[in-house]
């Protein structure tokens, strides 16, 4: 009975809007929809006949809207039933139904018990689709695609402050835009969950559901499920299948909102006070205490009273309040002048910038001759070389993207890690705006989960083993990016036990990767956990363990012409390090020469280049050549002999030699000369030459020839193997 109340009050009022409408006034039949838009259908149960009218009236008026009907007063009467109908059984809204059915669409409302992917509004599955149409779509994935990536960050910002007005209407813009979107596009699956969803936000706006876990879990399920159906959608629109319905099921998440809204007002969410007793930071009988403090100084906060009295740790206190900041600042910051490129005519602008770079290079060094007896030639070729400078510059900046996107995926994980686990884990970022390349941006994804993972599951101890320990009850996971050097480097470092070098050797022997760790560094035993199938896990989890996922991360890395390292100190945690070049198309390079070949030598690899002492050079019958450097012998490596070229000079201590490093290791590179330094664009040498061993690719040096672009990695695995 009260529904059928609300539901004929509602009614009412729209009766009042479209009664004063007319079929050219666009802006009231605007109205009339946003109105449909914001009914209450979400207290209905699923199966509710009223819910079928609600389509139908939008489809009209929208078809008002773009001239294909023009009697108004025929809907007018169709809803005059509406409202006057005693009981809204299925008799009564089959006749409503019938009446607005259209004379050019007679097949609408045949069969009533046909689910929602098989209705009229779906028949575009079945039909040509336009360029247009899908370029549509194509925008519609992309944009929602940007904004889930920003949801989940928003997300759990307002879970930790759920009263934060600003962030829980960013939240409810995003589905509310998805929903109307995907209704437009015919997208209904991913229209009905959006728009139920959105209703479920609407009413934590309105203070009718306090936010509990379980509220927000369900959030992200559907933020989740979301996102699988525009992924489909995008899948089956590359290989050409039907892409306006969806073989994932909604059925349940929508069941789980429809519970909440139903049981709204019931809430098993804990007030601030007790989360923090909850979470260990504080006792409870010092809870009651602060609260006895703050009834008598109404003015002060709760956190502020127990760090005063010495019942909380102020850093935990701090750290929440820089999140809180820094989350508002980053939601204020998102809006900002931007024009979107299509990814591919960005690439085609750097290819031609690269071209633009060799050939100014090459005129410069032809023209040499020129200059000397020139001075405003000189001038003029000074200028171009800075102009082109500067459009190189401008190219390259266009490709870099803030880390930011990836960082904040990273909240997501660190959440879900922190239920699976037990553990509670805050994690800490610094560095957000570090611009990378834009390709490489999602290839650090998988990499980074792989490491926190490892971080969560074997680095942080449990809440008692900590607090014995003398830490925090809550593990720190820091995630920080920075420019080092000419490269980006990407920090994950955490607050735990650290990594124990006994049982990685232990392992290690065991398998028998390793005889001993007697004339091992460090860094080569920490180096080992990056071994195929490595773990010293006793257990398998949900989280880690099966001894996958540190050598993809290594791979991944180099692939990105990175490396990886490791610090640690036991019982006090561990960094992971990953070092990367700012852009995957430019290269900082050392051009070395060996006979008639010029090569280029990425400059993140090299140590020092000098002229070698007689003295220092030495043999050995097992090891071969060798060479004192700084006291240590490393092997002595003669480039002409590793790529098959005749070098000019034969006497070590004649020529130069550059000592490189790779994963701990160095090797002394015997060549003939040091030509210059430079940036050079990576060219790919194509799929005949593709996965040679110590080749990454090439490039056009000044005089116009083509150099070979060394892989450090790879040029080790030759030497070493």
């Amino acid at each position: 009975m009260v529904i059928a109340k609300r539901i004929r009050r509602e009614s009412e009022k729209f009766l009042g809007v479209i009664s004063n409408a007319s079929a050219s006034d666009i802006p009231a039949l605007g109205k009339c929809l946003n109105f449909m838009d914001n009914l209450p259908l979400h207290i209905l149960p699923e199966d509710h006949p009223v819910r079928e009218v609600v389509p139908v009236i939008k489809r009209y008026i929208e078809r008002l809207i773009f001239e294909e009907e023009k009697d108004i007063d025929f809907l007018v009467s169709c809803v005059e039933k509406f409202c006057f109908t005693d009981d809204y059984n299925e008799k009564n809204i089959r006749d409503i139904l019938a009446g607005l059915a259209l004379k050019n669409e007679p097949d609408w409302f045949s069969d009533m018990d046909t689910d929602v992917s098989s209705s009229p509004e779906n028949t575009a599955n079945g039909q040509d689709v336009t360029d247009e149409d899908q370029q549509i779509v194509c925008e519609f994935i992309t944009e929602s695609l940007d904004s889930i990536d920003a949801l989940e960050f928003s997300l759990v910002a307002f879970e930790e402050n759920p009263g934060d007005s600003d962030v829980i209407n960013a939240i409810f813009r995003i589905f509310h835009t998805i929903k109307g979107v995907s209704g437009f596009l015919n997208l209904n699956e991913i229209n009905s969950l959006s728009h139920s969803t959105e209703n479920l936000l609407d009413e934590i706006r309105q203070g009718s559901i306090r936010v509990a876990k379980k509220v927000i879990d369900v959030i992200f399920e559907s933020v989740d499920t979301l996102k699988r159906m525009i992924l489909e959608i995008r899948d089956n629109i590359e290989s050409g299948s039907p892409w306006t319905s969806s073989a994932i099921s909604i059925k349940g998440i929508k069941h789980k909102i429809a519970a909440i809204l139903q049981a709204s007002g019931e809430s098993d969410d804990m007030p601030i006070g007790e989360i923090l007793v909850v979470k260990g930071i504080v006792k409870k009988e010092d809870l009651d205490e602060g609260l006895e403090i703050q009834k008598k100084n109404p003015g002060k906060k709760l956190g502020e009273i127990l760090v005063e009295n010495k019942k909380a740790d102020a850093e935990a206190v701090s750290l929440a309040v820089k999140n809180q900041e820094r989350e508002r600042s980053q939601a204020s910051n998102q809006v900002s002048s931007q024009v979107k490129i299509d990814t591919s005519k960005l690439d085609s602008l750097v290819d031609l910038t690269g071209e633009l770079v060799i050939a100014q290079s090459m005129m410069r060094q032809y023209s040499q001759k020129y200059m000397d007896s020139d001075p405003q030639f000189y001038k003029f070729i000074s200028q171009l070389s800075s102009s082109v400078s500067g459009i190189q510059k401008i190219a390259m900046n266009m490709r870099m993207v803030p880390i930011r996107s990836t960082f904040q995926k990273m909240v997501r994980v660190i959440r879900d890690l922190s239920k699976s686990s037990g553990k509670e884990i805050i994690l800490q970022m610094t560095g957000e705006e570090t611009e990378i390349d834009r390709n490489m941006v999602d290839a650090l994804y998988e990499p980074m989960v792989h490491m926190i993972r490892n971080s969560a599951d074997h680095g942080l101890e449990l809440a008692d083993e900590r607090v014995a320990k003398g830490k925090t009850p809550y593990g720190t996971v820091f995630l920080r990016a920075f420019h080092k050097g000419g490269n980006i480097v990407i920090e994950i470092e955490d607050d735990g036990r650290g990594l124990n070098k006994g049982k990685i050797t232990e392992k290690a022997v065991s398998k028998g990767l390793i005889q001993s760790s007697e004339n091992m560094t460090d860094e080569q035993i920490y180096g080992l956990i990056f071994e195929p199938g490595f773990s010293t896990a006793s257990s398998i989890t949900d989280i880690s363990g099966r001894g996958v996922g540190m050598d993809v991360v290594k791979q991944s890395i180099e692939k990105m012409k990175g490396h990886i390292s490791i610090d640690s100190v036991e019982g006090m945690g561990c960094t992971f390090t990953m070092a990367l070049p700012l852009t995957l198309g430019i290269i900082e390079g050392m051009v070395i020469r060996s006979g008639t070949e010029k090569y280029i030598i990425p400059t993140l690899s090299v140590l020092e280049s000098f002229r070698p002492d007689k003295n220092d050079y030495k043999t050995s019958f097992e090891r071969g050549e060798m060479l004192l450097v700084r006291n240590s012998l490393i092997p002595f490596v003669r480039l002409g002999s590793i790529f098959g070229t005749k070098s000019d000079i034969e006497n070590p201590w004649d020529g130069i030699v550059i000592v490189i490093e790779n994963k701990g290791r160095k090797i002394g590179l015997f060549v003939d000369d040091i030509l210059g330094k430079d940036e050079f664009v990576i060219k790919s040498l194509g799929d005949v030459f593709r996965g040679i061993k110590g080749i990454a690719g090439g490039s056009i040096v000044a005089d116009g020839r083509v150099a070979l672009i060394m892989d450090v990695s790879g040029l080790f695995d030759k030497v070493f193997d």
